[in-house]
């Protein structure tokens, strides 16, 4: 089923709380067990809680209230997870894994197919962000057509949510494109 399983102690004053969880897709199973200072149980508990995506319309509500909305570059599961754990709003997947993961010395020789790789890798820890994904070099300057088909990779095959594109004058009509 593609689930993650968590499990763990942690300590609130003198009292020790037991607490495991299961996520299968947006879904988690919790177990949480309130533990006496001398081992005995007090507490047990079980609920499923689901994590919902961002929506783009919040963003648009955070931005009228003047909220900040908090973004990071990520490029793998873990990063992903972390990301989503730390309550970031939107992770890009960034074109700069080129250098930073795979030890280009510039961005141009990312893939598409590397950065759906990472993109799929970073949406399946990011659960609550809104996951964007840098379309690398070549993926959207040769045609409209081209920009239309890689962009919708990107949301059918890694799960993206939106996508980024960098340029002006010629990238305008890619931008109007998707």
């Amino acid at each position: 089923l593609g689930g993650v399983a968590i499990a763990g102690a942690l300590w609130y004053g003198s009292r020790e709380i037991a607490a495991g969880a299961l996520t299968l897709g947006d879904t988690t199973v919790f177990d949480v067990v309130d533990v006496d200072p001398d081992g005995s149980a007090i507490k047990a508990e079980r609920f499923l809680t689901t994590i919902p995506r961002l929506a783009l319309t919040e963003l648009q509500e955070m931005t009228s209230r003047g909220d900040p909305i908090v973004m990071v570059t990520a490029y793998d599961f873990p990063s992903g997870r972390l990301a989503d754990a730390a309550g970031m709003d939107i992770v890009l997947v960034g074109d700069s894994a080129a250098m930073t993961i795979l030890g280009h010395s510039t961005t141009v020789p990312a893939t598409m197919e590397e950065m759906l790789m990472l993109t799929r890798a970073v949406t399946r820890g990011a659960r609550r962000p809104i996951v964007v994904a840098d379309m690398p070099f070549g993926s959207f300057q040769v045609s409209d057509e081209d920009a239309l088909r890689n962009a919708i990779r990107f949301v059918k095959d890694a799960a993206a949510d939106a996508v980024k594109l960098e340029g002006a004058g010629p990238s305008l009509s890619r931008v109007v494109a998707l």
